[in-house]
């Protein structure tokens, strides 16, 4: 997996139940235990913890022995023992109060997670908190992270009148932006003041179901108990909630609260609930009522088990034999080993065989042949599957047979008649690459899944297409210049031309132009009015009409380099879809927010701290509606795919998104069962047309089954080349299912599904993060693409590369030379060769692959970034925490007929790319900058804002960067001047149901159907493929294109450059064949190193080709000096710090271009670092930090040295770079003061100590640290 590193807590749920403790062990073993625990937590990383951190949970409550041994925990360096030690002081609860101020320091500062802990811990020592009453006042008032607001809040309340002093705090908070937040504070200004302005927040929280929820609500009042009486009208209704978790919460609440029986009724109804948690608090309420009534209640009754197959899964120890083949936590060479302790595979019991190094010949070596026996199964057809790590062989026969099985879950499908089922496994096989013992966990029988495949028969009689207008935007790019774009359309006519008109005020539209607009779509008013709107409208030449009639665009009165669409609050958005939504011809915005993700994963889960709402804006940037996903979709992109379409064609799109049953949370807040639906959303009001089944659950199974089951993804294919079919799918890494929808008469209609149960290995596990529909196989109807597999149109398979889960690929025209369409895989699964790779998409061919080994290829691109190679260049690049190789990841850069181009550094960076600048390639999409490869930075202003989406909305062909900042969406479009015109992409079926695709899974850039041609002469300039090196020879190039118009394009470039910087050669001889490009290669040399005193450089190349008998053809480019790290003065380096308290900061070696040790993850408020550097002599020096900070803020750190700041340098603002060609983006900056000028210290020879504190939660990779001595 990839994207933003950011880490999650290690356990299932946020809210932990106490574990009871052996009472036959001694406090003194107890002790010795927990101290060991604590020392594997602190050597071990973030994904080797868990097992430590499950051992620590099995001793609790730990030994008053133990208390200042986890007390001293809270301070270590390590996140997750911090964590793990808040965890385990808190359920020991108030005999802990001496943790308290160690509690309260470990809440304010470092990472979120170990943040919530120790306010959880707090809330669990009652008034013993006291102590750190301070601490939690502040968690309240500045934490950023709403659940650590809401344990504060809960601790508050825990304290009782002994918080009298936070109540002004909590009042605040009764306004707070979080719903758990509001409601803990207006439970605790109860019992810490009696204060009643709570109560309507709580009377609320009753009402208004995307609060927190009526359980959440209705157990929060309970806890207040008779000061509660007021909300019994309240707590009735609620015995009506719609989610029967609600309904038991609020019947509790009303026995513990007035002790009133009013829902006596609803308890006892939940007694047969299916959710085996309704039904036990339901009996324990029930159970207090009676004891206190003297009444008996019936016991819970689970609901009788479906006649008929079902899913059962059943651990292999407790159904497989022969007892004589294994050993209990002993390992033998002849003997399988019953592991009851096992924390890594299973975390329970599992089955090992002896390790096996090689291929054993016979059954007889090894373990011996073990027997799964299963009885009283019911009759009917079967999926077997298994929960195993490392090969096994498998036999159905008695061991007349055996399969080996490696990587599939799937023993395949059976027909079960006599109620029995067995099966023999073996440990015959050696793994490819780890060895090991082979382990049995689980065995699972599913009923087998009723697949319906073929042709599909769709309603629509022709190609349902979207009705697109001119698209005409307009953005003012000075007082007196407006930049106008449009579209042009696939049935425009050759010979179209174009008339633009400006209406000043009540004055009547004037045209622009003096001839007609044929060459480009765009135009450049340079006389626009200053300070006031200007209207604009754009037509066919020679009449006002056009056959696409659109909508005027106003330019606004000042300059503003985007268009901004305002939201209802300042919120940000995690994911926007675009489609017509009122049918007018333009596309509007869906928005999910907030910009909040939960990992899926087991281990790192975490309570979801609100719902996602879709919310849906107009072109012109007018609120339309919004849409609660509700409590049944958890916050995370796997959780909550959305996709914005007309699927039934009357030409205003419909909004799809995951939704649920009513409220499924469990007591943790995890949804791990309840209904599931694909709903279709009216786009014009919001409201709910129809739903359909999800694909169940069923068959995910073992401890990684719930994470496994919540990946889900949309799309759009037409399957029958006309209709425009919705694609759910559910699953990634191992199983998957999809079910194909189309939309007929405002219902959901099954066309087919698939279940890659029974397909074979190929199969399994192929899924990626994103999910692609297009025409691979070119009979007019499109095929999904699940990553490294695809369906045909039928729902039946078509190919697969059997390489395993691509974390993304990308499906277009990417090899022009090859018919068709293309992929290109980078591959998670170490693979030997082919783990980056490009394949025909009609049958899944190798074009070419990477030849040698590759270990987990997490991020990649494919895009046209480089004239000099006909198509889409491809790069991608190993993630580090595969940690198979020392230094930085490697990264390689190929041509799109698989030439190595670039190895490294000097490889693109895997973010962004768009279409921005005049030429047919796409430039890249740099943090807050665009940039060509290999050359600078093209934005004046830079982005603000996560980019969220990059597509053609607007305008004409090139595309739209849409960026999300607090409150708003902003659409960046383009103001440079065209060249050229070409038909607006959304007109290209691959890259419009690519651009379908962009909020669900990971977002993958979409490609176009038919790769671009040069339409004209082209002259570009190109870096060295990263920044240039002073005092070495700078490998630059001119990249001349020749259109296609049947003659060459010959001539003299001519090169120059700045200040102190030669070319070589400065004129050379061109000629370049029509349809054809060409390279020109110069050296471009830097006199001198640039000063660490004046910060990033940028060099002018300009170029000019004059062609024999044609116009010269002019460019320029700007390439930033290298950033080298400094030597020669009294410096550290960052990753040597000499102290750190409020934070883990990690070292790095691994980051290039880097002075040798750098670091990394200093990114939470509080988290304080210092330094020590020797300075040679006594005298006046500078300070000079190398950082790096491709984040789009500026990060905030206060300084001290020797411990005292200097007036004017307190804060140090460390702004975003994001112009720097290759990885690393470092940066020289001396410290400046406040009025301008450099901030100057008077050191004495000897040791000198910088200390620096993160004082604004936000990131930042630092370098070097120097003094460098003033001139």
């Amino acid at each position: 997996m990839t994207r933003r590193s950011v880490f999650w807590p290690l356990l299932l749920g946020l809210l932990v139940a106490g574990l009871a403790a052996s009472a036959a062990e001694p406090d003194k073993d107890k002790a010795a235990k927990v101290a060991q625990v604590v020392e594997k937590l602190r050597a071990a990383g973030f994904w080797e913890s868990a097992a430590p951190a499950t051992e620590l949970d099995n001793i609790a409550p730990v030994p008053p022995e133990s208390i200042p041994v986890l007390t001293a925990a809270l301070a270590d360096p390590s996140m997750t023992l911090r964590y793990s030690a808040a965890k385990a002081l808190g359920l020991v609860g108030p005999a802990a109060g001496d943790a308290a101020p160690a509690l309260g320091k470990a809440l304010t500062t470092g990472e979120w997670y170990p943040q919530f802990m120790a306010g959880w811990a707090l809330s669990q020592l009652g008034p013993a908190a006291a102590k750190a009453l301070p601490d939690l006042i502040t968690a309240l008032k500045s934490n950023r992270n709403p659940l650590v607001r809401w344990q504060a809040a809960r601790a508050l309340a825990a304290l009782g009148p002994d918080a009298r002093e936070a109540l002004p705090q909590l009042t605040a908070a009764l306004k707070d932006d979080n719903g758990f937040v509001r409601v803990a504070a207006a439970a605790a200004l109860l019992r810490v003041g009696q204060d009643e302005n709570g109560r309507p927040v709580l009377a609320e929280a009753l009402k208004d179901q995307s609060m927190v929820g009526t359980r959440v609500a209705a157990d929060t009042i309970a806890e207040l108990g008779p000061a509660a009486k007021s909300f019994a009208p309240a707590l009735v209704v609620a015995l009506g909630d719609p989610a029967p978790a609600g309904r038991v919460a609020a019947a509790r609440a009303l026995w513990l609260v007035t002790g009133g029986m009013e829902g006596v009724a609803v308890l006892t109804a939940a007694l047969r609930d299916p959710d085996p948690e309704v039904r036990s608090r339901a009996a324990e309420t029930l159970g207090a009522i009676g004891k206190a009534t003297g009444k008996e209640y019936p016991a819970p009754e689970a609901p009788p088990e479906p006649a008929g197959p079902r899913e059962m899964t059943f651990e292999a120890e407790d159904v497989t034999g022969p007892p004589e083949a294994m050993q209990k936590d002993k390992e033998a060479p002849d003997k399988w080993n019953s592991r009851t302790t096992d924390n890594r595979w299973t975390r329970g019991t599992v089955l090992s065989s002896p390790g096996v190094g090689k291929d054993r010949a016979t059954p007889e070596e090894g373990g011996p042949v073990l027997h799964t026996h299963i009885a009283d199964i019911p009759n009917g057809r079967y999926t077997v599957e298994l929960g195993y790590c490392r090969p096994l062989a498998v036999s159905a026969d008695a061991g007349k047979t055996w399969r080996k099985m490696d990587g599939d879950s799937c023993v395949g499908t059976f027909d079960i008649k006599d109620g029995t089922f067995d099966l023999w496994l073996d440990d015959r096989y050696a793994a490819e690459g780890s060895k090991g013992p082979s382990y049995y966990d689980t065995i699972t029988l599913s009923p087998a899944p009723e697949m319906k495949t073929g042709p599909v028969q769709g309603w629509a009689k022709e190609r349902v297409r979207e009705r697109l207008d001119r698209g005409l935007a307009a953005t003012r790019t000075t007082d007196s210049s407006v930049y106008l774009s449009w579209r042009l359309l696939d049935d425009d006519p050759p010979d179209t031309a174009f008339d633009v008109y400006r209406q000043d005020g009540a004055e009547s539209a004037r045209r622009l132009n003096e001839k007609p607009i044929a060459t480009t779509t765009d135009f450049v008013d340079s006389a626009a009015p200053a300070g006031k709107e200007c209207r604009y409208t754009v037509s066919l030449a020679g009449t006002r009409q056009d056959r696409a009639p659109s909508a005027s665009a106003v330019a606004p009165a000042t300059p503003l380099p985007y268009f901004p669409i305002k939201f209802q609050g300042n919120y940000t958005a995690q994911r926007v879809s675009v489609a017509d939504l009122d049918g007018d011809g333009r596309m509007d915005y869906v928005i999910k927010q907030p910009d909040v993700h939960t990992w899926a994963y087991y281990c790192i889960w975490q309570r979801s701290p609100g719902t996602y709402k879709l919310e849906a804006c107009n072109a012109d940037g007018k609120f339309m509606w919004r849409y609660d996903m509700g409590w049944a979709i958890e916050m995370g992109i796997w959780f909550a795919p959305h996709l914005v379409y007309d699927l039934d064609g009357d030409g205003r799109a419909e909004v799809i998104c995951k939704s649920g049953a009513p409220d499924p949370r469990d007591a943790n807040g995890m949804v791990p069962r309840g209904a599931e639906y694909v709903a279709v959303i009216d786009g014009m009001t919001g409201k709910l047309r129809c739903v359909a089944e999800w694909p169940s659950r069923a068959g995910f199974t073992g401890a990684s089954g719930g994470d496994l089951a919540t990946r889900h993804q949309l799309a759009v294919a037409y399957l029958d080349g006309k209709t425009p079919c919705l694609i759910v799918e559910r699953g990634t890494y191992g199983l998957q299912k999809v079910v194909a929808y189309q939309l007929r008469d405002n219902k959901l209609e099954l066309v087919w599904n698939w279940d890659n149960r029974g397909a074979g290995r190929a199969y399994w596990g192929q899924g990626s993060h994103t999910l692609h529909a297009a025409d691979v196989d070119r009979d007019g109807r499109d095929e999904v693409l699940l990553g490294s597999s695809v369906l045909d149109d039928t729902g039946a398979p078509l190919w697969s590369t059997g390489l395993g889960h691509p974390d993304n690929f990308f499906v277009g025209d990417i090899d022009p030379d090859n018919p068709g369409l293309e992929a290109f895989f980078h591959i998670e699964p170490p693979q030997p060769k082919n783990g980056v790779c490009l394949v025909d998409a009609a049958t899944g061919k190798f074009l070419w692959g990477k030849p040698d080994q590759t270990y987990h290829v997490g991020s990649g691109m494919a895009s046209d970034i480089d004239p000099a190679h006909p198509g889409s260049e491809c790069w991608a690049a190993e993630d580090a925490k595969s940690g198979a190789f020392k230094g930085p990841p490697p990264k390689w850069l190929f041509s799109a007929r698989g030439k190595l181009l670039a190895e490294g550094t000097k490889v693109p960076p895997v973010e962004g790319v768009v279409y921005w600048d005049n030429d047919p390639q796409r430039e890249l999409v740099r943090g807050s900058q665009v940039c060509d490869y290999g050359g600078g930075a093209m934005l004046a202003t830079p982005l603000v804002g996560q980019v969220i989406a990059v597509a053609d909305v607007t305008g004409d062909w090139r595309e739209e960067i849409i960026t999300s900042p607090p409150g708003e969406l902003r659409i960046y479009q383009t103001a440079i001047p065209a060249e050229d015109r070409r038909v607006c992409l959304l007109q290209d079926p691959v890259y419009r149901l690519a651009v379908a695709d962009i909020a669900s899974g990971y977002y993958s850039q979409p490609q176009l159907g038919v790769c671009f041609r040069s339409n004209c002469h082209r002259l570009l300039l190109s870096g060295p493929g990263g920044e240039l090196s002073p005092g070495e020879a700078n490998a630059c190039a001119a990249s001349v294109v020749a259109a296609n118009k049947g003659q060459a394009l010959a001539g003299v470039l001519e090169l120059s450059a700045g200040p102190a910087v030669t070319v070589e050669p400065a004129r050379t001889p061109v000629r370049v064949e029509s349809g054809q490009s060409g390279q020109f290669p110069f050296i471009l040399r830097l006199a001198q190193t640039p000063s660490p005193l004046v910060g990033r450089v940028q060099v002018a190349v300009s170029a000019t080709l004059r062609p024999d008998g044609a116009e010269p053809l002019t460019t320029k480019a700007s390439f930033a000096v290298l950033d080298k790290p400094m030597s020669g003065v009294p410096l550290t380096n960052a990753g040597d710090f000499v102290e750190e308290s409020g934070g883990s900061a990690q070292r790095r070696t691994d980051k290039p271009n880097s002075g040798g040790k750098a670091l990394s993850h200093w990114n939470y408020k509080g988290h304080r670092l210092s330094w020590d550097v020797q300075v040679p002599q006594t005298g006046r020096y500078h300070l000079v930090l190398r950082y790096a900070n491709p984040w789009d803020w500026t990060a905030q750190r206060s300084l001290l040295v020797d411990g005292k700041p200097l007036p004017g340098a307190e804060q140090v603002g460390f702004p975003s770079v994001t112009d720097a060609t290759a990885s690393g983006d470092w940066v020289t900056m001396p410290v400046w003061l406040k009025d301008g000028s450099l901030a100057v210290w008077d050191l004495t020879a000897g040791a000198h100590r910088i200390t620096m504190e993160n004082t604004n939660d936000k990131w930042l990779n630092l370098d070097q640290l120097a003094f460098v001595p003033a001139k």
